[in-house]
């Protein structure tokens, strides 16, 4: 690893910031790809490609995407440009666990993927996907989130 890598790698852990998936998170992503339509699977997979840069917050229940200029510019969109948009709700177990995941996409890139239950008994070497449903009439929990982290600015 050279000099550059290394200090990029530090920067990423100090900012809380990096360009890899954890195990689980993979996982995921890997189950919806299967299941979406070729085109949307090759958008996925492009958009991932290009290693967006991941955020984690509520302890790891939320990973949010982010696109800096130029990897922005270079990669495909998803067909839907809604404000919000669930792409996909993921259903699954990880040992004793059950949780359900959620896909997030705004105006056509990824946007966050948000667990709905804490990931403290989550075993990333077992995930068991139980159920893939596509285009599904779910809202982002990312408000509640960040008031939940932040507290209310509401007065």
């Amino acid at each position: 690893m050279n000099l550059g890598t290394l200090l990029g790698r530090l920067a990423e852990l100090i900012r809380g910031r990096t360009r890899r998936l954890r195990p689980h998170e993979g996982a995921i992503l890997d189950a919806i790809g299967t299941r979406l339509d070729s085109s949307e699977a090759e958008v996925l997979r492009r958009q991932l490609a290009v290693l967006p840069t991941t955020q984690r917050s509520v302890g790891g229940r939320m990973v949010l995407f982010a696109f800096d200029g130029e990897r922005q510019e270079r990669i495909p969109l998803f067909v839907n440009r809604d404000d919000e948009h669930c792409l996909a709700r993921v259903r699954f177990e990880s040992g004793s666990s059950r949780n359900v995941a959620l896909l997030i996409i705004h105006d056509g890139r990824l946007s966050s993927l948000e667990f709905r239950r804490t990931l403290a008994h989550l075993d990333p070497a077992r995930i068991d996907v139980k159920d893939v449903a596509l285009h599904v009439d779910e809202k982002s929990v990312a408000n509640a989130a960040d008031r939940l982290e932040h507290g209310s600015d509401d007065r």
